[in-house]
């Protein structure tokens, strides 16, 4: 059964609790330090350890006669951080789907309805509405919300989809990776895009916005470890003026000297309504500290 069909016929529905908590304060395992438990399943031992605390949840709600809903312990396991890990070269969020689905079938003679599915990102940002325009004369608190969604389609090919929301401004944003299994640091192809609206019903009266609309659209194909080219375009409506818009392109070249410092040369073609500029923009990105760079 899956999620919805559960919470569409059930009033009472079990959880599997905090498998990473239990688990990480274990000695029987050892974390992999990019995608933390979702890479237990490759150890015999190590996966052991996750079936026998995965299966005192499943048999608490069994014995009991209640639904329960199982998710995968890939919620950290999207795209890059697999890349990173010591896992490059395995489809993780299938293994991981595969191992939890071959356990709750163990269960289906019960007759108790065991649903499983994947995680979402949910996070939430507060800043101090300072900018005039987009907040008017408003000084206080405003939220920004995004949900994002990671999909594994196949071995080599990647999809996440994400939605943000602030005040009148809503935007769709998606990502579809692809790279070779086990090659994943020396070749692959990522294709981002978005459509970003204005509703001006949700803006403050005070800033007299009208709808506008925008997209946006980049790639990039890694060509080596270190080398990588691509391009971006982004064409966005003037909230003031619906007639008038402005377009860019813009390639560029990517070069990392290491996995902590990155150097990128772009020259942007810009066309407003005045007319057109070409701008040429050199960017260097150090990543200072224990964490490697991280796509958000």
């Amino acid at each position: 059964m899956d999620l919805d069909s559960l919470l569409a016929s059930e009033r009472r529905i079990l959880s599997d609790g905090s498998l990473y908590e239990l688990l990480r304060r274990s000695s029987e395992v050892e974390f992999d330090q990019a995608i933390a438990h979702a890479g237990l399943i490759y150890d015999p031992q190590s996966k052991s350890v996750l079936e026998r605390v995965l299966r005192t949840y499943i048999e608490v709600g069994v014995s009991r006669g209640l639904p329960m809903a199982l998710a995968t312990t890939t919620w950290r396991a999207n795209r890059d951080r697999v890349a990173a890990s010591n896992f490059a070269d395995r489809p993780v969020n299938q293994d991981n789907a595969a191992f939890l689905l071959a356990v709750r079938d163990e269960y289906a003679s019960t007759g108790v309805p065991l649903s499983v599915g994947g995680t979402y990102e949910l996070t939430f940002e507060v800043n101090r509405s300072s900018n005039e325009a987009l907040f008017g004369e408003s000084h206080g608190p405003s939220l920004l919300g995004h949900l994002n969604g990671f999909w594994q389609l196949t071995e080599a090919v990647d999809l996440d989809l994400g939605v943000s929301a602030m005040f009148g401004d809503h935007d769709v944003e998606d990502a579809l990776s692809w790279a070779p299994p086990g090659r994943s640091r020396y070749r692959g192809v990522v294709l981002r895009g978005g459509v970003m609206v204005r509703d001006p019903g949700d803006v403050p009266e005070e800033l007299d916005a009208r709808g506008a609309t925008g997209a946006w659209v980049n790639g990039e194909a890694r060509l080596s470890q270190r080398w990588l080219v691509g391009a971006r375009y982004g064409w966005v409506e003037d909230p003031g003026d619906p007639g008038e818009s402005v377009w860019l392109v813009a390639p560029t070249l990517t070069w990392w000297h290491s996995e902590w410092v990155r150097i990128r040369a772009e020259y942007d073609v810009i066309d407003r309504p005045d007319g057109t500029d070409g701008l040429f923009v050199a960017q260097a990105t150090v990543s200072l500290g224990p964490h490697k760079h991280e796509t958000y």
